[in-house]
């Protein structure tokens, strides 16, 4: 029978000094709650009494803060209605001066847009040009988007089919779905799942 000090390989806090023995790898009966309790932290239950009084807590808090807002809201009704209409006629005074200039600046704009687009090169693309006045510059410009690699190319590229090539391959759902039909396509899927905490108020 051998002694081991759980400190030593690592499943007991230091300091804690735990002694366990251990014979053909099993850990005898006697220290075996300690054992657990030691090393398995993600069985931990859920202490649900303590649980629900925070969440009373919690709720009376959101209660107070809604309380509060409420109250901050009433207060400022008059005084935003007040300001409201003291800034009316402002608006509609700038709104009946901008609507003409704005019509007329999206007149002006599709006209531009046409004059430097006019410049086409085989493919129907917009040549890139670039015109300059004292105030104002109009510019068609080429942007590169991301890169698309071709599948089948791809595909004839890589003889081997390795794990490797398999993890660079993904398949967009809408439309295996329209090729396959939904069912198969769940057949054939996996899951990932993901964990999120939430508070809400009942």
């Amino acid at each position: 029978m051998e002694i081991v000090n759980l400190e030593k390989i690592g499943v007991a806090a230091p300091g804690a000094g735990r002694l366990i023995c251990v014979s053909e790898n099993l850990i005898s009966e006697v220290n075996l709650a300690i054992f657990r309790g030691s090393v398995n932290k993600k069985m931990a239950r859920v202490n649900k009494t303590a649980v629900k009084q925070k969440l009373e807590e919690w709720a009376a808090v959101q209660k107070r803060i809604s309380a509060a807002d409420d109250a901050k809201n009433k207060k400022l009704a008059p005084i935003v209605e007040a300001h409201n209409e003291e800034i009316k006629p402002i608006l509609e005074n700038f709104d009946k001066k901008a609507a003409p200039l704005r019509e007329r600046a999206a007149e002006l704009e599709a006209e531009i847009k046409a004059m430097v687009e006019a410049n086409r090169d085989e493919a129907g693309n917009p040549v890139p040009v670039m015109v300059s006045s004292d105030k104002a510059t109009a510019a068609v410009e080429k942007k590169e988007g991301a890169r698309v690699i071709d599948v089948g190319r791809y595909f004839d590229l890589v003889k081997v089919k390795t794990a490797e090539f398999w993890a660079t391959v993904s398949v967009k759902i809408a439309g295996a779905e329209k090729l396959l039909g939904k069912n198969a396509v769940d057949e054939i899927s996996d899951k990932r799942e993901s964990y999120t905490t939430t508070l809400r108020l009942n």
